[in-house]
Order: structure tokens, then sequence, then C-alpha cells
């Protein structure tokens, strides 16, 4: 997450199941947020361990996984600019 910074956290829940968030952005404002879960929770789930860049909504997503855990980050911003993040 290249060029920002920790601005909070939490624990939440997701079709009862346990899920990280973290925020990061620049000057204390919230720009990107990554959530992270257990990969046997979501079986189905593909298990590229290259980012994989999807619009929901006005949202840009990048999914992926590793060592047991998929991640997904998300903005409010284009593709190149999630890129940025990594």
């Amino acid at each position: 997450l290249h060029g920002t910074e920790p601005t909070g956290c939490a624990v939440l829940t997701w079709q009862a199941k346990p899920v990280s968030m973290l925020c990061f952005g620049k000057n204390g404002k919230t720009d990107v947020w990554l959530f992270v879960i257990d990969r046997p929770a979501l079986p189905d789930a593909p298990e590229n361990t290259e980012p994989l860049f999807e619009p929901v909504n006005t949202t840009m997503t990048a999914s992926w996984t590793n060592g047991g855990r998929i991640y997904v980050l998300a903005g409010l911003a284009d593709e190149a600019a999630l890129k940025q993040c990594f």
C-alpha cells in the first residue's frame, strides 16, 4: 500500500464469518479498504495469487489469495489508481 498510512481497522462479520478490515489513506482520509478472510470461508472463490481487478458499482476492487487467506482491496478509484497501491 505504497504512499498510504493506516487510518483504522475493525473486525466484521460477513455471512457469519469473521473478516478483518484495514483502512488506509493520506492526510487522515481513508482512500482504500483491505478486507482479509480465511480461505475456507469462501470455498468457491478463485485461487489467483496475482490481483484480479474488477469494478463493483462505484468501487474498484482487487482480489487475490495468499497463505490460506483471501484479500480484497477496495477503493473509490479507477483501476490505475488502485494499482498504485501495489
